[in-house]
């Protein structure tokens, strides 16, 4: 069984969330450009089963579920695409946590309710979308602007609980009550410690990462992109784990220091910016809320040629550990407390991201009901390149999402045997210069543009 959820709102988005939440949280403001392209009017539920159908008891179980979860929280809110809605089996229209009609597309559209008159709304939008020569908006779950990853597991765990007729514990906070804190917050010394912090970190000429592309770079930043996965061995992940406990580091730390030293490698630069996220669920009280707590810190590296891995990954731990002291400090105030030039080829900041996917699982299986991620052609990119790793039992594996207006497949799969290259390096001899660290494979596949890559070390 597959559970999407649609919720789709007006165009004063802003101020709707405002007015429900209390303000928009320093994440929200980060993603509400990408928001008004997704979101429209009305609210709905899609409850797909592509094996079998659900018995009437089953049934009311998980929409009794539904509305609970839904008239739980201050703002839940989803955006999805009308491809899906049409190839569902079953659709459940929600209006104010209440459910007014269900049925199959066909059924819904023979009624002249809530579910005709918004199909037939955005039927004639993306019409004209197409008509216009422009892509139509990718598909969606949960939009990032109302929830992140933590929140997804706290909704499936919320429906489970539920569904098996268990009662929630009751929250002391709600999603707007955080963010009347946040901006509360900004008036207060520890705020301008943190901002000072930030500036600092962050004075004067800020790099702008130049790696070696395959196309010319867009006037206006492209978001299409592709993914490549691999995985590291055992006995090198075994390694990477050891120097993580020998240096009082952790897992996060090494692959991100081995992670700008191969971006520094390509580039020729020894002075990087890589933006990385964080939960930024400080207080226990956040932990069980639905709501974008995010933020991205954009961290700044300079790997030099002659220190060595270890060193230089002690220099890491404590600039990162700075930084994630100091996360509670919104990215879009920086960005323009910074004044950075705006550039529509380029992100702010930074145009790499580095990841490590530490949140709990949003599978649940119970006797007459599942719930698991649903994976979808992946074809987009947020930005330049994104590396992402997991730790799975001992087992790391990894992700670049790559943009393919920059970047060819070839290039990228060259990119990560020349990453694994480097970690196999360093967990045989973490004393290596980095300057002695080997990268780049003769073969020049299709994907770079120069004949030849000069090499900082």
């Amino acid at each position: 069984m597959r559970i999407n959820f649609i919720v789709q709102l007006p165009e004063a988005y802003e101020t709707l969330l405002s007015e429900r939440g209390g303000g928009l949280s320093g994440g929200q403001k980060q993603r509400i450009s990408i928001a008004r392209a997704l979101l429209k009017n009305a609210p709905l539920l899609l409850l797909d089963e592509p094996t079998s159908a659900l018995d009437s008891q089953s049934e009311a179980q998980v929409q009794n579920a539904m509305n609970a979860v839904m008239q739980n929280r201050t703002v839940l809110v989803i955006a999805h695409r009308l491809s899906t809605v049409r190839q569902a089996n079953r659709i459940i229209v929600l209006d104010q946590g209440s459910i007014v009609e269900s049925g199959s597309h066909e059924e819904l559209l023979d009624r002249d309710g809530v579910y005709r008159k918004l199909y037939l709304k955005n039927f004639e939008e993306e019409q004209h979308t197409a008509e216009n020569g422009n892509s139509l908006p990718e598909e969606r779950g949960e939009h990032h602007i109302i929830s992140d990853g933590v929140s997804s597991n706290n909704i499936v765990q919320e429906l489970v609980q539920l569904y098996e007729g268990q009662e929630l514990e009751p929250l002391q906070i709600q999603y707007k009550d955080y963010v009347v804190w946040q901006q509360q917050e900004m008036q207060r010394e520890s705020y301008q410690r943190r901002e000072h912090f930030w500036l600092e970190h962050l004075a004067g000429e800020l790099p702008v990462l130049d790696l070696p592309i395959a196309y010319p770079r867009p006037a206006v930043r492209s978001f299409e992109g592709a993914l490549y996965e691999f995985t590291v061995d055992a006995n090198v992940s075994e390694q990477l784990h050891r120097i993580a406990a020998q240096t009082g580091s952790t897992l996060y730390m090494v692959l991100l220091s081995a992670y700008t030293v191969l971006l520094s490698k390509y580039s020729g630069q020894d002075d990087l910016i890589i933006g990385t996220p964080v939960a930024g669920r400080l207080l226990p009280e956040l932990e069980p809320l639905i709501g974008m707590f995010v933020n991205t810190l954009a961290i700044r590296h300079q790997p030099r040629g002659n220190q060595t891995f270890h060193n230089y990954l002690l220099e890491a731990r404590d600039r990162t550990l700075q930084a994630f002291e100091h996360q509670d400090y919104p990215l879009e105030e920086l960005v323009e407390k910074l004044d950075v030039a705006r550039d529509a080829s380029r992100n702010p900041l930074f145009d790499t991201m580095f990841v490590l996917q530490n949140t709990e699982s949003q599978e649940a299986k119970l006797e007459t009901l599942s719930f698991s991620p649903y994976v979808q052609e992946h074809s987009i990119s947020k930005f330049d390149l994104t590396l992402s790793m997991s730790d799975e039992d001992g087992e790391i594996k990894g992700s670049f999402e790559y943009c393919t207006k920059l970047f060819g497949a070839d290039a990228i799969e060259r990119l990560t045997r020349d990453l694994i290259a480097i970690l196999s390096q360093v967990g045989i001899n973490p004393d290596l210069l980095l300057s002695d660290i080997q990268v780049n494979s003769d073969e020049q596949p299709e994907g770079f543009s120069p004949d030849s890559i000069d090499f900082v070390f």
